[in-house]
């Protein structure tokens, strides 16, 4: 252990040590005293340095900050406050219980909260946020980012009002039991800053505003209807696994001003016209 000129700590453990290690400092202003201990722990180093070799790394239920390598790591940030990056590589990131930010780095990345408030960041690549509740912020930031509800989460029809989220292109309920999700087209234009890739693909054209919806037929998307324009069916497109109906909102001088790609299995309801 090394005081630093700053007043930080730097922490070297011997060689080939892993497990916890506790630290007991005493701080004081000349008159009171104060004494706390922090836990540290030192994961074992993967023996074949190889960069594709996945790691585990566990936190404590303090407030951790943990960082991922360049591999596929598993992070889980258990209790506490936890900072977590993720770094390169494909991470699946945990944070546990606890109000925690995360931040998945490069790749493709999976991110779930957990419970309390928390902060995602997919960073780069095609990333999954898990929902965990209306007071967490998601944020896909670059790539095809998915919002997955997941089982047990019971979102109801204002998940896209109460979203605090951007740079989103697609919702996944798939593994939940039935949804019933109410839609406008502004929600569309505020999930995502940029339209979904695979979707324009699909589609052979650019589509400004655009997201996806996957889900089965126990899910119902309620199109709401607007005075700015009006919902239509504009065709179908399969990605080679699913195949979607895609609806677009047009305002009355035929502009589209959003797309939306349905999984087929999902019912939809448009408004009376």
């Amino acid at each position: 252990m090394q005081i630093n000129n700053d007043g930080t700590l730097s922490y070297t453990p011997d060689a080939d040590f892993n497990g916890t290690d506790t630290i007991s400092y005493t701080v004081s202003d000349g008159q009171d005293v104060d004494t706390a201990e922090v836990t540290v722990t030192v994961t074992p180093v993967n023996e074949n340095s190889g960069k594709d070799d996945p790691d585990i790394v566990n936190g404590t239920e303090g407030d951790d900050r943990l960082l991922g390598g360049a591999s596929a790591d598993q992070i889980n940030g258990l209790g506490g406050n936890d900072l977590i990056k993720g770094a390169a590589g494909e991470d699946t990131i945990f944070g546990g219980e606890g109000n925690d930010t995360l931040e998945g780095g490069s790749g493709d990345d999976y991110l779930a909260g957990g419970a309390g408030v928390d902060s995602l960041n997919g960073g780069q690549g095609d990333d999954g946020l898990e929902w965990g509740g209306s007071e967490d912020v998601y944020n896909g930031d670059v790539g095809r980012d998915v919002l997955v509800v997941a089982t047990g989460s019971n979102v109801g029809s204002d998940l896209l009002p109460t979203l605090k989220g951007s740079d989103i292109e697609a919702i996944d309920l798939e593994n939940t039991s039935s949804e019933a999700l109410n839609v406008t087209f502004m929600d569309i234009i505020e999930l995502s800053s940029k339209s979904d890739t695979l979707l324009e693909q699909l589609l052979g054209k650019s589509a400004a505003e655009s997201a996806t919806i996957y889900g089965d037929g126990s899910d119902t998307v309620n199109l709401a209807g607007d005075s700015a324009g009006t919902w239509s069916l504009s065709e179908s497109v399969n990605d080679g696994v699913n195949d979607f109906d895609v609806y677009e909102f047009v305002d009355g001088s035929s502009n589209v001003l959003a797309t939306l790609a349905i999984d087929d299995d999902i019912s939809v309801t448009l408004p009376v016209a």
